[in-house]
């Protein structure tokens, strides 16, 4: 693989890799077999982005269901650092408790060490364990009304004290896959600051 940088277009520069050509086939093949599973028994109906049919409306509408139903304050958390972290030996295993064909294992990890880190952007299987390690974390939340857009969480409550006790849970489930809230990004957003419009937006 060749090793890069890229500057988005906040100014965030990243490391990143483009494959060969052979690490784009068997990435995508892999990929092809996993995400059928992830999304039959580990991706929530909340969760969006990265998936078939699933994106930024469609978190808003989920949103907007929240609101509605007189949910107006708002834990809002994005994820410091989602594209980092985690070892081949946590993917693998998180993987395995969905997966329990050994070779297909194998296979996986040896995709999984070849990277320079698991969740370097570039890879094929950049959308798998991306959203294999959030998991860990949306199985902790799943009684929270609550959407997830990519790494961004929003945690639905009737007042600033639940707005409050959702913030702490969701950071102590992020702290289980060594993750932790993005301390400028993350807030606590009041009724006048929950407009759908403004959520999910990219370093809002």
């Amino acid at each position: 693989m060749r090793h890069i940088e890229i500057t988005s277009y906040t100014g965030k520069v990243f490391p990143a890799v483009i494959p060969t050509v052979e690490d784009r086939i068997v990435h995508r093949a892999m990929r092809r077999a996993v995400e059928p599973i992830l999304e039959r028994h580990v991706l929530a109906d909340w969760v969006s982005a990265y998936r078939p049919r699933r994106n930024r409306i469609t978190a808003l509408r989920q949103a907007e269901q929240h609101l509605a139903a007189g949910r107006q304050w708002v834990a809002d958390v994005d994820v410091a650092g989602a594209s980092a972290g985690g070892s081949s030996e946590q993917f693998v295993d998180w993987l395995a408790v969905h997966v329990a064909d050994g070779s297909f294992l194998r296979l996986f990890r040896r995709a999984v060490e070849a990277l320079p880190t698991p969740l370097v952007p570039g890879s094929g299987l950049w959308p798998v364990l991306f959203h294999l390690r959030l998991s860990q974390v949306d199985a902790l939340l799943a009684d929270w009304p609550i959407v997830r857009f990519a790494d961004n969480y929003l945690i639905f409550a009737a007042d600033e004290l639940g707005a409050v006790a959702a913030f702490d849970a969701l950071t102590a489930a992020l702290a289980t896959v060594q993750m932790q809230p993005h301390p400028r990004k993350s807030r606590i957003r009041p009724p006048h600051q929950a407009n759908t419009e403004d959520l999910f937006l990219i370093d809002g």
